[in-house]
């Protein structure tokens, strides 16, 4: 339990930390872990980090690679994280005639890349393929997945991080849009919204594609609406997450069977729950590489800007699919102290949410950090309701509290007043406010909102409580915490008097 409060701790402390920009602190930037160990240890490390318990039937998004030659993930690398989580690693069939076209070649390719022998293997567009909606379309009206996704409740998005001939690059964005797009879907986002069939893919792309950035725009953009589309999906199922690694690194995709050998040093691995802010992450590490022995950026460089490939995260961002705007916790600093302060100094009482939901996975974190607190003689009495419901949270609310009716999710504090050997617990406002400040510290952590809103014992506020939750008889609600993503630009009080303060006497 101590150990994923620290890791929660540590995501948001990270808000004074490395940033995209010198104005990230302003903002309400996304987490980004990173760590420098390009291994199975480290995969499963920077997974771990992201605090999520994948619900359901897990997909795990790979590329399978054109040839052996390709730069693909080896299933070494992978092995560990893909039976931690008991996942299936899922792909489509490619809409170029190559060795991985049909289902029948794809999977002699699996097999001969070894990735049969580690987990099931599942092409998603084996037996078709079915549209989901998009938010972004501009160019594209819907996207278009394999079938087989409607079998998977969890997604983990892991990418190799590398260029790409007509995307300039390819991270997570690019590995959701495209790597799970039907071969159909492919050609549809390839060609933005010109044609659904495969086979015609090569006459339908955007005209001009390869002379300007801006007539590759409308390629770069299906992409980012794809990303979301897929992204969304999850979201309203059991959840995605995002993997990047940053290993042998030249200017081809992995579906390049001869690609040019890797020019830029390994860099490490990074994730976040943001496509968007981690791919712009791993972009801004190649960016400020320095060209030298170790690293020769010109063609990549060349490539990305080309081809507008960073445009995919600005449209990501203008879209609502993430933020551009990053902090960065590095996962091999072993002084944790400063991120475990600044997480402290930099909590604040939010009143005011979005209309964005706070996921499961987000909300069982937050209780795991509440029930990490400390409690006299191990009691425990906290109790806690998880309210999502409109007319529950309007009871609640009352006429004192318009923050709990507005809020995505709420959570009331409860506890309970009797001992176990049936006596009062005389402790348990003590324990309920020690994990009221975890919880609110865990909130902060993963860049949402929340305030504490007082109930015990204020007589008029805990009845309609008690009757909205049918609390037992020794169960008291002691505070409601309403929690969503900010919608204002709250800030940390600075709350420090030294004048509050007696050495030895009063």
């Amino acid at each position: 339990m101590r150990k994923t409060l620290f890791v929660v701790l540590a995501a948001f402390a990270a808000l004074f930390m490395t940033a995209s920009s010198a104005q990230a602190q302003e903002q309400n930037a996304s987490v980004v872990y990173f760590t420098r160990d390009i291994s199975p240890q480290g995969l499963v490390k920077i997974y771990e980090a992201l605090g999520v318990n994948p619900a359901g039937k897990v997909a795990v998004k790979i590329s399978t690679g054109e040839s052996e030659k390709s730069n693909h993930l080896r299933p070494e690398l992978i092995a560990p994280l893909v039976q931690k989580v008991n996942g299936t690693l899922v792909e489509c069939n490619t809409a170029y005639e190559g060795n991985r076209s049909s289902t029948q070649s794809h999977r002699k390719e699996i097999e001969k890349r070894g990735y049969n022998k580690i987990a099931t293997v599942d092409i998603m567009d084996e037996e078709g393929e079915f549209k989901i909606p998009v938010a972004d379309d501009k160019w594209i009206k819907y996207d278009i997945v394999g079938s087989h996704l409607k079998n998977y409740d969890f997604m983990i998005n892991l990418a190799h991080f590398k260029g790409h001939a007509m995307g300039g690059f390819g991270g997570v964005l690019k590995n959701a849009s495209i790597g799970v797009a039907s071969q159909n879907g492919k050609a549809y986002i390839h060609s933005a919204g010109k044609t659904e069939d495969w086979h015609k893919l090569w006459t339908n792309l955007p005209e001009g594609w390869m002379s300007s950035p801006e007539k590759n725009t409308p390629f770069i953009e299906s992409m980012s609406a794809a990303a979301q589309a897929v992204h969304n999906y999850f979201k309203a199922r059991g959840g995605i997450v995002y993997i990047d690694v940053m290993n042998n690194i030249s200017i081809d995709c992995d579906c390049d069977g001869r690609p040019h050998k890797p020019t830029i040093a390994d860099i490490g691995i990074a994730a976040s729950l943001d496509p968007v802010a981690l791919d712009k992450f791993c972009l801004d590490q190649v960016f400020n590489l320095p060209n030298d022995k170790n690293n020769d950026t010109k063609a990549l460089l060349e490539r990305i800007n080309q081809r507008h490939g960073t445009r995919i995260v600005y449209r990501g961002e203008e879209t609502g699919l993430g933020t551009t705007q990053y902090t960065v916790v590095d996962l091999d600093d072993n002084d944790m102290s400063k991120v475990i302060l600044d997480n402290i100094f930099t909590r604040k009482s939010v009143r005011s949410y979005t209309e964005e939901d706070v996921t499961p996975q987000e909300v069982e974190t937050i209780l795991k950090a509440a029930m990490s607190a400390p409690s006299g003689m191990n009691a425990q009495p906290w109790r806690f309701v998880v309210v999502r419901e409109q007319a529950t949270k309007d009871k609640l609310a009352g006429g004192f509290n318009k923050m709990i009716a507005k809020a995505p999710v709420v959570i009331v504090v409860c506890g309970k007043t009797t001992g176990r050997m049936g006596g009062e617990n005389h402790n348990w406002t003590a324990d309920c406010a020690a994990a009221t400040e975890n919880l609110l510290l865990a909130v902060n952590a993963l860049g949402l909102g929340a305030v504490w809103t007082a109930c015990y014992p204020y007589e008029d506020r805990m009845k309609p409580a008690i009757e909205a939750l049918g609390l037992p008889k020794d169960v008291k609600p002691y505070c409601i915490v309403p929690i969503g993503h900010p919608a204002g630009n709250d800030k940390p009080k600075d709350k420090w008097k030294p004048e509050n303060i007696h050495y030895e006497k009063w």
